[in-house]
C-alpha cells in the first residue's frame, strides 16, 4: 500500500514491508526510476533476511510530487557536464536526501540501513553525511564520489543518456527507455520482455516533464564529496559492476578507497543494472554488513 510523506510543500511516495520490528532498510532508485526499479521479489530476499523494507519514489518520479520550475535543456546539461559548469539547480541531492528523512519521520523509523543505486546512492551519501546520526549502515551501488576523475560514462552511454525522449506518446516513449536501458544492461542478463513491462508500469505510475532534466541538474551542481567521504564513519559496502558503462568501476573503487572502513565487492560482469541474476550475492553482502552494523 502506497503512503504519503510530506516533505515541505511536496508529497513523496512511499512503501512498507516486512514486520514492523525488523530493523529498516531504505532503498533509493537511480535517475528517473520509480521504486518499481527495486524488484518484488528483490524486496521479498530482503524481508525474508528479516528487514523492514522501504522503498520510496524521489521527488520528480512516479507517484511523488513534480517540482515547480523550468524545464532543463539536455544540451545545455550537456555543456555543463563537459565543462564543469555547477549552476544553481531547482533543487540539489541535499534536498532529496531530506526527502528521504520525511520518508524515515512518516515511517516511524529513527535510524536506517540505506541502500542506493546509481543516482540513488549520491542521495544516500547525501543523507549519511548530513545525517549520520539516521544511518546504521550505507551500501552505495554502482555510484561514485562526484569527482570529475573518476565514474565517468562511456561515450556511447553518455548520448543515449542525454538523448530527448519523444514527447506524449506512450509507446514511442516506451520504446525509446527500453533501447536506452539496453545500452547500459548487463549483456548477458538482458531480458526485453520484462524491460518493456517494468517502463509501461512506470508510464503507468506518473509521468514528470522536465523531471529527468532536474534530477540531472541536482547532480551536475553537486560539489566533489570527496575530502567528506574521507571523514564518513558510518559502516559502509561498496558494490559495482565491471562492465558498468554508466558510472565507470574506478567510481566505486574510490568511494571504498575514501570511505573508512568500507567493504568492496566486485559484481563479475554486471553492468549499470540490477539483474535478477545478482540479487543472491547483493542480499547476502548487504545482510553481513547490517549483522556489523549492529
Amino acid at each position: 500500500m502506497t503512503r504519503i510523506a510530506s516533505s515541505g510543500d511536496l508529497r513523496i511516495a512511499y512503501e512498507v514491508h516486512g514486520q514492523d520490528d525488523d530493523p529498516a532498510l531504505v532503498l533509493i532508485a537511480g535517475l528517473g526510476a520509480p521504486l518499481l526499479f527495486f524488484d518484488d521479489e528483490l524486496v521479498e530476499g530482503f524481508t525474508d533476511r528479516a528487514f523492514r523494507v522501504i522503498r520510496l519514489d524521489n521527488r520528480d518520479v512516479g507517484l511523488s510530487s513534480s517540482v515547480d520550475g523550468p524545464d532543463v535543456d539536455l544540451g545545455d546539461l550537456r555543456a555543463a557536464l563537459a565543462g564543469g559548469d555547477a549552476s544553481d539547480p531547482p533543487y540539489r541531492l541535499a534536498d532529496m536526501a531530506a526527502d528521504v528523512i520525511a520518508v524515515l519521520d512518516d515511517a516511524g523509523v529513527d535510524r536506517a540501513h540505506v541502500l542506493g543505486v546509481s543516482l540513488g546512492g549520491l542521495i544516500a551519501q547525501s543523507l549519511a553525511l548530513d545525517w549520520p546520526e539516521r544511518v546504521r549502515s550505507l551500501t552505495l551501488v554502482s555510484t561514485s564520489t562526484g569527482s570529475p576523475r573518476v565514474g565517468q560514462p562511456s561515450a556511447e552511454a553518455l548520448s543515449a543518456l542525454l538523448a530527448p525522449a519523444p514527447d506524449g506518446d506512450r509507446a514511442a516513449l516506451i520504446d525509446h527507455d527500453v533501447a536506452t536501458r539496453r545500452v547500459w544492461s548487463t549483456p548477458d542478463h538482458f531480458d526485453e520482455a520484462w524491460t518493456r513491462s517494468y517502463f509501461a508500469a512506470c508510464y503507468e505510475r506518473g509521468q514528470h516533464p522536465g523531471g529527468l532534466g532536474r534530477q540531472l541538474a541536482a547532480v551536475l551542481a553537486e560539489p566533489d564529496r570527496e575530502d567528506r567521504l574521507r571523514q564518513l564513519e558510518v559502516p559502509t559496502l561498496v558494490l559495482h559492476g565491471t562492465a558498468d558503462n554508466l558510472v565507470a568501476p574506478d567510481g566505486g573503487a574510490r568511494l571504498a578507497e575514501l570511505i573508512p572502513g568500507a567493504t568492496h565487492v566486485v559484481l563479475d560482469g554486471m553492468a549499470h543494472d540490477l539483474p535478477p541474476h545478482y540479487w543472491s550475492p547483493i542480499i547476502e553482502a548487504v545482510t553481513q554488513l547490517a549483522v556489523r552494523a549492529r
